[in-house]
């Protein structure tokens, strides 16, 4: 089973704990955040950015 959360913050919700203690697959919403905003910067500036680069600008926000 695969449980999603599109709460940013924070990170880890009381649903996707309560999930993967159940040996459940958890996605949190830091990913949707990293891929629209990578989306959104090649569409408004035709730069294509790195998104491993965003994600890890976020996950240092969320201390992760």
């Amino acid at each position: 089973m695969v449980v999603c959360d599109v709460i940013m913050n924070p990170p880890q919700t009381d649903l996707l704990r309560t999930a993967a203690s159940h040996g459940a697959t958890v996605l949190d919403a830091r990913g949707m955040l990293v891929n629209q905003a990578a989306l959104n910067i090649w569409n408004w500036t035709g730069v294509r950015v790195d998104s491993a680069v965003l994600r890890s600008g976020l996950d240092e926000v969320f201390q992760n």
